[in-house]
């Protein structure tokens, strides 16, 4: 027999007014519809949009019916998205006049996650809904509808509000919504005793509009863990799509509880930014993210290639592959034989990318075979002295290390954006060993006005192993584009040639020192 924590809503027989029950089985008009399920946001859900309730749906649709500011974070696949979805759809259904606006912080997010649930659930239940559903907006009638906006593309004076006795604003991906758009609620919401507002996101970055959610009065804030998913809990798939007990046994395998992925996507908290932290997580995520918009369009620019060459053991040989500030991929192979991939990047060299190594160790030898072949390639050194300066201007480095990982920091930072963040800022693959690894050096200033990023043996003991796809990225900024050192010089030479003394007409050679 089920333990009491797996039954589903229907599975406990809950006791649903027999009104509830004739109003979905007689298909009642909207508006009769729509007084009936009013106070029973659980009832529409399970009887109407027919999706099975488990605990974590059930509280949700609970606190949401009963309160206007609602914050939830979640874990991973914990079905936030989906839970709004339903939400969206009472609030729309049983409400009139009413309208429901949605928002993330981009055009993909709002069509692919919370659009594209609503759309599902529309589809499967059509006869007894009603309305057009298009890509982004369901519409009613004139007063009466849901639509979704892209953060992104949000135009102050273009969105001054929408008035109505009943409106819902739900942002998904919350972590990633500006100061701005996180407050429209404010604008939209004007009647706390019937609006709602809604918000929705992974456990990131404490340090923004939604963290702060959960620690300012007036907000009811839910916290889903891993651990409290039906699918967790009873150890079998219940609710597919939904994260499972074997993802989060991988997990402890992957990760220690401590660390701040493992906190952030299994237990749902915020992860502990320490002050002295070099990259934030949210920058990294926010990278992400770049990445998936940019993919179908790449920039265009230099070629870089950085190569990490690993040690043994269980290191990986990392190489990454950008172009501009895209991150095209990461390949990541185990030790390899140094023959083959000393001609792997003489022919990686020769197609017009510009190579870096690591030299220190195994690296040094194909270095120097490289360069025997006549193969333009750039050494790291991360123990090398830095002559560089950050961005400011002000701050140098105490070694070649802590240039390249402070670069990338810069290249991260939503702050240098300069107006284009997707042209100004890296893009990077999705991928979670890299964000681990770029999160979790810290830096220190020293002496002389100098940044010392921590050493790479001490965040090796930190995550349990060798940071390779960090190092790689960070060698990309050592390496020069193809055909630099050429133009540099060919550049050299015609400045050097326009800028020589010339002699006057009328003068001989052996004049010419004279002017």
């Amino acid at each position: 027999m089920s333990s009491p924590e797996s039954l589903t809503l229907s599975e406990r027989k809950p006791q649903h007014s027999p009104l509830l029950v004739q109003a979905a089985r007689e298909g009642w008009a909207l508006d009769r519809l729509a007084r009936a399920y009013r106070e029973d946001a659980v009832a529409f859900v399970a009887d109407i949009l027919k999706v099975r309730m488990h605990p974590t749906l059930e509280e949700f649709l609970v606190a949401f019916q009963n309160n206007s500011r609602i914050a939830r974070k979640g874990c991973y696949s914990s079905a936030k998205t989906f839970d709004a979805a339903t939400a969206a759809l009472w609030f729309l259904y049983t409400r009139h006049p009413a309208k429901v606006v949605t928002t993330a912080p981009s055009g993909r997010q709002v069509e692919k996650l919370l659009w594209s649930e609503i759309n599902t659930l529309h589809s499967a239940n059509a006869a007894r809904l009603g309305g057009r559903c298009l890509t982004t907006e369901l519409k009613l009638a004139p007063d009466w509808f849901a639509f979704g906006f892209a953060a992104d593309q949000y135009n102050e004076s273009g969105q001054q509000g929408f008035h109505s006795p009943n409106v819902c604003f739900i942002g998904d991906e919350a972590p990633g919504l500006a100061p701005i758009i996180f407050n429209l609620y404010r604008k939209f919401c004007a009647n706390p005793g019937t609006d709602k507002a809604l918000f929705i996101g992974n456990a990131i970055n404490s340090a923004t509009p939604f963290g702060a959610c959960f620690t300012s009065p007036g907000w009811t804030k839910l916290t889903t863990r891993a651990s409290d998913c039906i699918n967790v809990k009873t150890g079998r798939l219940v609710i597919p799509g939904m994260v499972s007990l074997e993802w989060v046994l991988q997990m402890q395998k992957d990760y220690p509880p401590e660390s701040a992925i493992y906190q952030m996507m299994v237990e749902a908290k915020f992860p502990e930014q320490s002050e002295r932290g070099l990259i934030p997580t949210s920058w990294v995520l926010a990278a992400f993210e770049r990445w998936l918009k940019l993919k179908g369009n790449p920039p265009s620019g230099d070629k870089r290639l950085g190569v990490d060459i690993a040690r043994g053991g269980s290191d990986e040989t990392v190489f990454t592959y950008r172009v501009g500030n895209f991150v095209i991929e990461q390949r990541a192979i185990s030790t390899p034989d140094l023959a083959q991939l000393t001609d792997t990047l003489e022919a990686e060299a020769r197609r017009g990318w510009g190579v870096a190594l690591d030299v220190v160790g195994i690296g040094a030898g194909v270095y120097d075979q490289l360069r025997a072949r006549g193969v333009s390639v750039q050494a790291h050194n991360g123990a090398e002295r830095s002559n560089k300066k950050d961005r400011s201007g002000k701050l140098g480095f105490v070694n070649k290390r802590s240039e390249v990982y402070w670069s990338i920091r810069e290249l991260l930072d939503p702050e240098n954006a300069r107006g284009n963040a997707d042209a100004n800022l890296l893009a990077l693959p999705q991928d979670d060993k890299l964000l681990q690894e770029l999160t979790a050096p810290d830096w220190s200033p020293v002496a002389g006005g100098k940044i010392k990023v921590e050493a790479k043996e001490d965040v090796k003991a930190k995550i349990s192993r060798s940071p390779d796809r960090a190092d790689s990225l960070t060698i990309t900024e050592t390496a020069l584009p193809s055909g630099y050192l050429e133009n540099l010089v060919a550049a050299m030479v015609q400045k050097q040639e326009t800028t020589a003394p010339r002699t006057p007409r009328g003068r001989s050679d052996t004049m010419r020192g004279n002017y």
